[in-house]
C-alpha cells in the first residue's frame, strides 16, 4: 500500500512539473508574439492591443484605435469580436473619450452576422460581451 501511494505521489509530482513547464513555454511564446506584433505598423485591433500591452508607440496606438473605432468600412463579426476583445483587455488604459466612442460604436454601427457558423460565433460573442460590459 505504501508503494502504491509513493508511486502515485511521484506520478502526480511529474505531471505537475510537466504542466508547469508547458505553461512556462506557452507564456514565453505568448510574450514573444506580443513583442513581435507590437512592432508592426499594421492597422488592426491586434497590433493596437500589443502596442498598449508593451507600452510601445502609445500615442500612435491610441490614435489607431480611435481610427479603427470610427471606420465604418470595418463591419460585422470581425469588428465586433476584435473590438470587444481589445476593449476588455485595454479599458483601464484608454482615455474616457475613447471608451465612450467604443461603446457607442456597438450601439450605432450596423453589425452583420456573416454566413458561416464561425462568423456567427464571432458576431454573437462580440455582442454578448458588449451587452455584459455595458448593460444599459
Amino acid at each position: 500500500m505504501k508503494n502504491v501511494a509513493l508511486i502515485l505521489l511521484v506520478v502526480v509530482f511529474f505531471a505537475l512539473s510537466a504542466e508547469s513547464g508547458a505553461r512556462s513555454s506557452f507564456e514565453q511564446r505568448r510574450q514573444r508574439l506580443i513583442e513581435v506584433v507590437s512592432g508592426e505598423r499594421d492597422r488592426s485591433f491586434f497590433s493596437v492591443t500589443a502596442k498598449l500591452i508593451t507600452g510601445k508607440d502609445r500615442d500612435f496606438a491610441i490614435q489607431m484605435l480611435d481610427s479603427l473605432t470610427t471606420d465604418q468600412s470595418i463591419g460585422g463579426m470581425f469588428y465586433s469580436y476584435a473590438a470587444i476583445g481589445s476593449y476588455l483587455r485595454l479599458r483601464d488604459q484608454l482615455p474616457d473619450s475613447l471608451r465612450a466612442k467604443m461603446r457607442n460604436s456597438f450601439r450605432e454601427r450596423t453589425m452583420y452576422r456573416g454566413d458561416t457558423e464561425n462568423h456567427w460565433v464571432m458576431y454573437y460573442t462580440g455582442l454578448y460581451l458588449a451587452a455584459q460590459t455595458w448593460p444599459n
